[in-house]
């Protein structure tokens, strides 16, 4: 398994996905001053680290539907901290209407943005970007390893006895292929197909506290 080389911080299906992606919204524009806070807090975002960066992210993600047309050209900014900073907001404001948005960065050429575009997704109810996060469990980081599988539990209720603080990916490898053959089983059972949630899924997990960023560690 490839691993995630360094640390920058689930409903609509596969099945839905092509469909979804050609989906527009009008969004609620911010007032001129407004908008120059929010572009200003973006571009914030490449000198903050830990809890500036955190608080900054969760200003956005509080400012609702407003905040979105600016996010969304986040995730098309040169640096890689603003795209996955930008598509953790998206995740944590709760509105599916981004998923589309979301769904054309899944093939970003950095590997965090397209972790942090996967962990959206997954928040958001889209679980296509799952075998994203399994590869992630796998990460030589610790704090990858750890929101990957925060982010597989939440939505899913499963652990495999997975431990995210093994060092050794010796120590990784049977949950790991556990958490595969899970996966490739889903893909064959009826509530994929029929693009929905699988059992159990409540969506409960988004009233969770946010664990953060990738970047923001």
């Amino acid at each position: 398994m490839k691993r995630l080389s360094n640390l920058a911080a689930f409903g609509f299906l596969l099945g839905m996905g092509a469909c979804a992606a050609n989906t527009t919204y009008d969004f609620g524009k911010p007032g001129k001053l407004m908008e120059e806070m929010i572009q200003q807090r973006i571009a914030q975002i490449p000198y903050q680290h830990k809890e500036e960066l955190l608080n900054n992210l969760l200003w956005l993600a509080r400012a609702g539907e407003q905040t979105i047309p600016d996010l969304q050209a986040g995730l098309s900014s040169e640096d890689p901290k603003v795209r996955s900073s930008c598509a953790w907001v998206l995740g944590q404001m709760g509105d599916k209407r981004v998923i589309p948005i979301l769904q054309q960065h899944t093939s970003d050429q950095n590997q965090i943005v397209r972790l942090e575009v996967s962990r959206s997704l997954l928040t958001l109810g889209d679980y296509s970007q799952v075998p994203a996060l399994i590869e992630g469990l796998d990460s030589e980081m610790q704090h990858v390893r750890f929101l990957c599988y925060d982010a597989l539990n939440g939505a899913t209720k499963k652990s495999f006895d997975y431990d995210h603080h093994a060092s050794d990916s010796a120590d990784r490898k049977v949950p790991i292929q556990k958490w595969q053959e899970w996966w490739a089983q889903q893909t064959k059972e009826q509530w994929f197909l029929d693009g929905q949630q699988p059992p159990g899924a409540d969506g409960s997990h988004l009233a969770q506290p946010p664990a953060g960023p990738i970047q923001g560690k």
